[in-house]
């Protein structure tokens, strides 16, 4: 064989194994076959394990993800937050079973990444719009043992029997491999809040059984169990008794019901067991409420529902939002819940006031839910405790309280009005002079105004960049008003970067009308400052104007990223006076120093801190350039000089003999 010959076999060897190997590869790749809800492929229930590849899925531009989960453990109700994004879905169909329920398990020995599953039912595979969801879950609450730990398991029920519904599985981070997948009939539950709402003193601590079973050991006075699962669609004997029960064979209080596997439910344990010592005394009794919501419907709002059980309150109470005059409840009956159910609205703070349809009750609360609606949450307020502590054996007295089911406290609104903030009104703005110091605030109770103005917004997944320039949460949540009147120089910063301060976003406005929001006209805001607020949160604001018209008067709102509330400052400042630091001529002098320094490379009026090596300050002031400061106070050693302007910092070392 000549040696030409035998390159050209070598060569035509190599390219087939190169085509090999790219054929082999595409076909590896290739898109799933149920890479869409259109194409997914049929699961029986308790017809054993599938087998699942999502290598190479995608996803579509409009696919559906599960709500975001509840606080403390997300990842258990829904996709992770670290990852609550589509990315590698395939699906599958399955029919329910005759009794609606169903356990779904990624937990398999084949399974080799990290799943996220949802269940989902429509009646149009191709309108992401037509699906309803039914429930979702990422991690297991106890590692998987058998697969990847981070596999996935979510029990369904109330479901119709025959209907198809359909299950979107996802891997967390995008990652790809093997799943297997198994779909068994599971058993019916409901899922229950035990919440104990009983002021007298023979009940302080009760056990609750169903069906003897212990659900909720040692309940106290104002506490609940939060949401835990309860057979369903058979007779329960619930039964309230003594927390040194062993069994129920001698209830306080027993009753039989029948949970409905399709809804969830709150149970409100009221009345008095006491013979004496109560009036009056309603006797002890457990309400059900059936349709519970674990969350608001939509991001931003809160669902509350309200139980009366102050039993020396009239029998039936009016409900008020005060800021709003809006009607609550209506005729809202002792051991009953709201009629309406669970609303959902704008997450928003109020002074909730309650009358017996006619006087006031002097039962006025106030509720600071303006923060709340970052969580997406649903909860009971619940009247609780005695009008009348002294007629009720000294029990506690009448509040009103936010039941959280997810530590299962109860916890207390404040006594009394919100205390809102004069300049929570735009036509009660405060005044502030330019290069004035810092004037402190407290947006914790402040509110939205009927028809309030806010500026561009953008949507919560837009780049951070963004946020230089517009709001970046896409909510006006309770913002706080000021106004200042234009410099000679036309050029203003307003800024809330300070030691004390949270996750604001401020806006500069004219106004033509304070009683008229359609007057009102941005000109520039800002959610964060450009690279970080150094002294407080990094998120804090810092807001740069030119070109303002002098003598003018300018208004600016103040607001909290997504609902944030807390204490801060804000100031404006002349831009021409703002000290402008020389980053490389700065220097602190003489070296060492004994009495005073002087600080070259500043323009203008900075902020000089003077801390130790451990960054305790030692000393604050402001520095005017060519001035000195006296350090005669000072033992000797090193010291850091942190220079500060609103537009950064700087920190020198000092020595001081």
């Amino acid at each position: 064989m000549t040696k030409s010959i035998k390159i050209m076999r070598i060569f035509i060897i190599q390219r087939f194994i190169l085509c090999f190997f790219i054929l082999t590869g595409i076909s590896a790749f290739a898109q799933p076959g149920n890479d869409t809800p259109c194409a997914a492929e049929v699961i029986a229930v308790d017809g054993g394990i599938i087998t699942g590849d999502n290598t190479g899925a995608t996803a579509d531009a409009n696919e559906i993800v599960p709500p975001p989960g509840m606080p403390p453990e997300p990842c258990y109700t829904a996709w992770c937050d670290g990852d609550p994004d589509v990315q590698t879905s395939i699906w599958y169909t399955f029919v329910a079973p005759a009794n609606g329920a169903v356990n779904i398990t990624t937990c398999l020995e084949g399974t080799s990444l990290d799943t996220q599953i949802a269940v989902w039912e429509t009646t149009d595979c191709a309108d992401y719009g037509s699906y309803t969801y039914f429930g979702a879950n990422d991690d297991m609450p106890d590692p998987c043992t058998l697969g990847n730990q981070y596999a996935s398991t979510l029990a369904v029920d109330g479901l119709i029997p025959g209907n198809t519904y359909y299950l979107q599985v996802d891997s967390y981070d995008g990652t790809t491999g093997v799943i297997e997948i198994e779909i068994t009939t599971g058993v019916p539950t409901s899922l229950v809040n035990f919440m104990h709402n009983s002021g007298d003193a023979m009940l302080a601590t009760v056990d609750i059984r169903v069906n003897g079973e212990l659900v909720a050991d040692d309940l106290a006075f104002q506490t609940c169990t939060g949401y835990i699962s309860i057979p369903a669609d058979v007779d329960a004997y619930v039964t309230v008794n003594p927390s040194t029960s062993v069994d129920d064979s001698a209830p306080i209080f027993s009753m039989n019901t029948t949970l409905m596997s399709a809804l969830n439910y709150v149970a409100a344990l009221t009345g008095i067991a006491s013979e004496t010592g109560y009036n009056p005394a309603p006797p002890v009794d457990i309400a059900f409420y059936a349709g519970a919501e674990l969350n608001a419907a939509n991001p931003g709002d809160m669902a509350i529902m309200f139980q009366h059980g102050i039993t020396d309150a009239p029998a039936n109470i009016d409900v008020f939002d005060a800021n709003g005059a809006l009607m609550l409840n209506d005729n809202l009956a002792y051991n009953g819940f709201s009629a309406e159910g669970f609303v959902n609205m704008t997450a928003q703070n109020m002074t909730i006031t309650t009358t017996d349809g006619t006087n006031d009750l002097n039962l006025t609360f106030c509720a600071p839910f303006n923060s709340v609606g970052q969580f997406q949450v649903a909860f009971v307020l619940a009247y609780s405790g005695f009008v009348d502590p002294a007629n009720n054996s000294d029990g506690v007295a009448a509040g009103l309280y936010a039941v959280n089911h997810i530590d299962g406290t109860f916890m207390p609104l404040i006594p009394g009005p919100c205390p809102i903030p004069d300049n929570d009104d735009i036509c009660n703005a405060t005044t502030l002079v330019v290069n004035d110091t810092p004037t402190d605030f407290d947006n914790t109770f402040a509110s939205i105004q009927p028809g309030e103005s806010s500026p561009a917004n953008l949507n919560n997944n837009d780049p951070e960049a963004d946020c230089l320039t517009q709001w970046c949460d896409g909510v006006l949540n309770g913002s706080l008003w000021y106004s200042f009147v234009a410099p000679s120089s036309g050029s203003v910063i307003v800024t809330t970067c300070f030691d004390v301060t949270f996750d604001t976003q401020v806006a500069v406005c004219t106004v033509g009308n304070c009683a008229d929001f359609n007057t009102v006209t941005y000109i520039g805001q800002n959610d964060d400052m450009e690279n970080g607020c150094t002294g407080g949160d990094q998120y804090a604001s810092n807001l740069v104007l030119n070109g303002l018209t002098p003598g003018t008067t300018y208004y600016v709102q103040v607001d909290g990223w997504e609902g944030a509330t807390g204490l801060s400052s804000i100031q404006v400042l002349d831009n021409s006076s703002v000290a402008v630091i020389n980053s490389t001529s700065l220097k602190v002098y003489p070296v060492p120093a004994s009495e005073q320094i002087r600080i070259d490379g500043i323009r203008g009026t900075a902020s000089v801190q003077i801390t130790d090596m451990t960054g305790k300050a030692i000393l604050q002031s402001n520095y005017q350039q060519g001035s000195s400061i006296d350090i005669k106070s000072l033992s000797p050693g090193i010291y850091h000089v942190v220079v500060s302007t609103p537009t950064g910092l700087q920190s020198l070392r000092m020595i001081k003999e």
